[in-house]
């Protein structure tokens, strides 16, 4: 069933693309209504202190970052844009992670962040030196754009996206600038991005360094039927082995409601989207040599499986997927057009000067979830090592 779901989220830097400043849309139900502005705001607003301003942070009014004598900003600022580009989920997940997960999650945002305040910086250092203007009507022609892209997204034709806007705490002000800074990167990047081109030696040069991230994995189109009695799955067998129709047997017997309103229809999956534990049974031909059906375990939860094709894993030669190649060189290349830019600006305009001392919001995280990643346990090692040596007596 098709959803319409579109959020206001945040204003992107996408060059690898060609695409410059977008709005990312998730996770915010467009037909609902039934929360007023007052109470969305609010929500939003309890939620964003209780994640963003704990009491041992950086002050918000202090200046964190500073380039050359025209750009700076404050740890609201940097804190504002955090809000805007956090993932729906954001709370949620947090409170799903360790102490040293949380942090790792949050480090990334906050890098995420950093790097594309400082990138502004120099894209509106530039865009001012180099005398551009942008005009009130060229704003509002954009901000009818991203209505009318805001409208197809939904499926809602008659959407008053203002209205929507200003239910989720978006002003006009707030949607203006928006479309301000995107008129301003399109202005600056537009002439040179829009003059990148690869050369057929260059696509080569790029299919050959990175011919392994071109491998197509092996695929298998399969049907499944998930029970959890061992005797279901011998009913189940037998039933097939006499004839029964094995999409009539998943809705009959199968306990994943999905699989069963697909009659057990998978379609094609690939082996990078199965666990471990299902690849080594779909792709071991050796286990369909009698039938094109089988059963095996995992956990507390049997699966009835059939085959109905496979494709075994393999490298496209260049000529099969040269369009591909040819866009993720273009790609690759309008990614070190953009990095040196920065650099040019960074002679310029001089190295941004991070203030020491500052307090992140991952740096106040703590949580008695155990950590679910490597790099968590990690850090929950450094950091009990590093509390052992405060309890150690001088």
């Amino acid at each position: 069933m098709k959803q319409n779901y579109i959020a206001l989220a945040a204003v992107l830097i996408v060059l690898l693309l060609g695409v410059f400043l977008i709005f990312r849309f998730e996770g915010v139900k467009v037909a609902d209504n039934s929360t007023t502005q007052e109470e969305n705001t609010n929500s939003q607003d309890e939620s964003n202190n209780d994640t963003y301003y704990p009491e041992d942070v950086t002050d918000p009014e202090t200046v964190i970052c500073v380039i050359g004598d025209d750009y700076s900003f404050t740890m609201k600022e940097f804190i504002d844009e955090m809000v805007r580009v956090m993932p729906q989920d954001f709370d949620q997940k947090m409170q799903q992670l360790s102490a040293p997960d949380q942090k790792l999650y949050k480090k990334k945002l906050e890098q995420d962040v950093m790097d594309f305040l400082v990138e502004s910086g120099y894209v509106q250092m530039y865009f001012k030196d180099s005398g551009m203007e942008i005009t009130p009507a060229e704003i509002e022609a954009e901000k009818e754009k991203t209505r009318q892209s805001l409208r197809e997204q939904s499926g809602k034709p008659d959407l008053d996206v203002d209205a929507y806007f200003e239910n989720l705490g978006v002003s006009d002000e707030m949607f203006s600038k928006d479309m301000y800074d995107q008129i301003m990167f399109q202005k600056v990047f537009s002439p040179v991005m829009d003059h990148v081109e690869v050369s057929d030696a260059e696509i080569k040069k790029y299919y050959d360094e990175n011919i392994t991230s071109f491998d197509v994995p092996s695929q298998a189109d399969i049907d499944l039927i998930v029970a959890y009695k061992e005797d279901e799955v011998g009913k189940i067998m037998d039933e097939y082995s006499k004839g029964v129709d094995f999409g009539e047997l998943a809705l009959k017997y199968s306990q994943d409601p999905t699989v069963k309103d697909n009659k057990g229809a998978m379609g094609w999956v690939n082996e990078e989207q199965l666990p471990p534990e299902m690849i080594k049974h779909i792709f071991d031909d050796s286990r369909f040599e009698n039938s094109d059906v089988i059963m095996f375990p995992i956990e507390t939860v049997f699966y009835v499986l059939k085959r109905n094709d496979v494709k075994k894993a393999y490298t496209p030669t260049f000529d099969e997927i040269f369009d591909n190649v040819k866009q993720r060189a273009l790609d690759a290349k309008k990614n070190d057009t953009y990095k040196s830019f920065l650099e040019e600006q960074k002679v310029k305009y001089g190295e941004p000067i991070i203030t020491p001392g500052i307090v992140f919001p991952s740096d106040t995280v703590t949580s008695n979830v155990p950590p679910n990643t490597i790099e968590g346990m990690d850090g929950m090692i450094d950091q009990y090592m590093e509390e052992q040596k405060g309890n150690e007596s001088p």
